[in-house]
This record gives structure tokens, sequence and C-alpha cells, in this order.
């Protein structure tokens, strides 16, 4: 999935890094603030969740767009409460994620698909 999503948002024009475990990312995002962060809840170890309070806890502001298979009662209002902007169930429709990330992370790519 997350390669699949990786190459979708490079054909839409986004620069685009992928990490395997959220700790991998909280271990680059010290020295490198990416303009967005499509962010799975459920991974193994380190959770979204523990991601979004992480970041808090190094007060990195990066729009987080947090994506689920598996929605429980409360994990929305829990990632918004963790400093989320949008919350997303899979599977993700193309166009709403794409639409969600101009929304939140404007400017990421440019109008010809260019990244910036």
């Amino acid at each position: 999935m997350r390669s699949a999503l990786g190459r979708l948002l490079g054909t839409h024009g986004y620069a685009v890094e992928l990490f395997e475990t959220g700790d991998e990312f909280l271990k680059v995002v010290q020295n490198q603030w990416p303009d967005c962060l499509l962010l799975d809840l459920h991974m193994p170890r380190t959770t979204g969740f523990d991601v979004l309070q992480a970041m808090t806890s190094m007060r990195i502001k990066v729009p987080a767009i947090v994506v689920t298979g598996h929605d429980e009662p409360g994990n929305a209002e829990r990632a918004y409460e963790l400093g989320a902007a949008a919350y997303l169930l899979k599977p993700i429709d193309e166009s709403i994620l794409v639409d969600t990330i101009e929304r939140i992370c404007p400017g990421s790519a440019s109008p010809s698909g260019q990244p910036r």
C-alpha cells in the first residue's frame, strides 16, 4: 500500500519519501520537515497515534493526513486531538486524497505537476 500510494502521488507531481516505520520517519523529521505527512494509523511498534504524539512533543508542525483501514470508534477524534489535519478511510479514493493534500498542504506541488 505504501509503495502504491507513493507511485500514485508521484504521478500527481509530489516529491515522495517513503518510510517503513514510524520510528524511521521520526529519526529523519528531526532534521528535515516535509510539507505534508500521509500517516497510516496502524503500523507495527510505533502507531500513527505514537507518531502524532512524538511530533507534538518535538514541536514539529507538519500537516498530517491519517489513513486507516481499521476504523474504530473514537479513532478519528483521537487523531484530531493529537494534531491530525485530516482522517481518511481505506480504500482511499484518489481524487479525495489529492484534494485533501491540496487543501491541507497548498503549494506542495506546482500546477504543472512538477515538485517544488
